[in-house]
């Protein structure tokens, strides 16, 4: 598949995927030696979220204008999709390898973190007692650190980056006049 890429598209494509995955496992890295609430804090996970959007159209334009300024809809998505591949790739395998081989109990730690949050966040919302304790229920069998969870939701993350490729692709393709 990258072999039939434009070189540019290749060379942006790695550069942005591995600068997107050394901050995402850079958060990871500082959260887990220093504060693990950040793991669980929904500011600095959406913070987060944001900078990996604004990468991936960053990508793009350094595409875009490493090409005069045109950007083709198949490059545009080539860029944003497969750069969050690889990012996607590292990051994953980093959690599955800190969570699962170098420190579990960290994993255990940061669920605990989770439920009380979400519990919470549930009783200020005016949760039923039942369907409170329904919910942790849940989310004590659920471990979302173990490896078949991670892969699992590395494979959704691949669906809801390719949704958004798309929607990156669309607005900042522009193609080449046909008469230059």
């Amino acid at each position: 598949m990258l072999s039939n890429l434009d070189p540019i598209v290749k060379q942006e494509t790695s550069r942005w995927g591995l600068t997107l995955a050394a901050i995402n496992v850079g958060f990871y890295l500082v959260a887990y030696l220093f504060a693990r609430d950040l793991f669980v804090n929904f500011f600095v996970t959406g913070t987060l979220f944001i900078v990996n959007i604004v990468i991936l159209i960053v990508a793009v334009r350094a595409v875009k204008k490493a090409k005069e300024g045109f950007v083709t809809f198949k490059e545009a998505f080539s860029v944003a999709f497969l750069t969050s591949l690889i990012y996607s790739l590292i990051s994953t395998t980093f959690v599955i390898l800190l969570f699962n081989v170098i420190d579990p109990q960290a994993a255990d730690e940061i669920q605990e973190k989770v439920i009380e949050n979400t519990v919470a966040m549930a009783e200020r919302f005016g949760g039923d007692v039942s369907d409170i304790d329904e919910l942790v229920k849940s989310l004590e069998e659920n471990n979302q650190f173990g490896t078949s969870t991670q892969v699992r939701g590395f494979f959704t993350g691949l669906l809801f980056s390719a949704i958004l490729a798309l929607i990156i692709a669309a607005f900042m393709k522009k193609d080449r006049p046909i008469y230059e």
